[in-house]
């Protein structure tokens, strides 16, 4: 009977250790874990006033960051308005700012986007919120070096006048020396063209690579459709795989003259959300 009554308690004692260690997470594999994500900026200004958006009132939206340009940026209807600004491209002509993050393999952007009724679509430009890996690279620097990429969104005015959202991406093994798409049939939307007046919702997921592998991620959604979802390799180096800046980039060009249009103009911007994957 006293037997018993031991091997009772030790069998008692047994599965209680044997249901601990398989609830420890020390015991799930790397790639069971579930996926978390980290709101790190979200912002819709309903609570800022109209007025200029002074570096310092970013600052303390965005966080540590560089290259803002409060002359080209307003507070205006509870989002915000980028300046154009009449024969100029690249940043001389609207806003190229940078928000360091913390370096981490996976991060997800979504915004809204308005071109409002007055928009002269021009050639195209770079619009929005995007990311930069490693060193970033961008202008026409091929990223065949390994030391960074980028991502982000242009708009783009085809010789038949129909305007399009398209990626537009640096990376390791990107064929020239200026970005694209990655795919050539990844633009929004799928028949005719985008419209003035009409907000649009970008959602883009970056994930790096590791090591030279081919195993990094880019998807991009636009207003729920998904117009590319594919392996990509950013980098060829772990010291440079990282994400680590959310870009803000919008301004016009390309390079030559014919994507300067002659009078200044205004994109709006709206419910930006920026969340680390883990």
């Amino acid at each position: 009977m006293k037997q018993s009554l031991i091997n009772y308690v030790l069998t008692i004692f047994a599965v209680i250790a044997l249901f601990a260690v398989s609830c420890s997470d020390e015991n799930v594999p790397e790639n069971k874990r579930p996926e978390g994500e980290e709101m790190v900026i979200d912002l819709d200004w309903d609570n800022h006033a109209n007025g200029s958006y002074t570096t310092a009132k970013a600052q303390e939206d965005f966080g540590n960051m560089s290259g803002w340009q409060p002359s080209r940026v307003a507070i205006d209807s509870k989002g915000i308005a980028v300046t154009l600004l009449a024969d100029k491209l690249s940043g001389s002509g609207g806003i190229v700012a940078n928000v360091n993050l913390q370096p981490a393999p996976q991060y997800r952007v979504t915004y809204d986007v308005m071109f409002p009724e007055d928009f002269i679509w021009g050639r195209g430009g770079k619009v929005g919120f995007g990311f930069r890996l490693g060193d970033g690279n961008t202008g026409c620097d091929k990223a065949d070096d390994g030391n960074g990429g980028s991502a982000r969104i242009m708009w783009y005015t085809d010789d038949n006048g129909i305007t399009k959202f398209k990626p537009y991406f640096y990376y390791y093994d990107m064929p020239d020396d200026c970005g694209d798409n990655l795919v050539s049939s990844a633009y929004y939307p799928a028949t005719g063209s985008l419209q003035k007046g009409k907000w649009y919702t970008i959602e883009m997921t970056v994930k790096s690579n590791l090591s030279e592998n081919e195993d990094g991620h880019i998807k991009v959604v636009i207003n729920g459709s998904t117009i590319l979802d594919s392996s990509i390799r950013w980098t060829n180096k772990n010291s440079k795989r990282l994400i680590n800046r959310l870009a803000f980039s919008t301004f016009r060009g390309g390079s030559q003259d014919h994507w300067k249009v002659d009078q200044d103009t205004r994109i709006f911007f709206d419910n930006l959300k920026c969340e680390r994957i883990y």
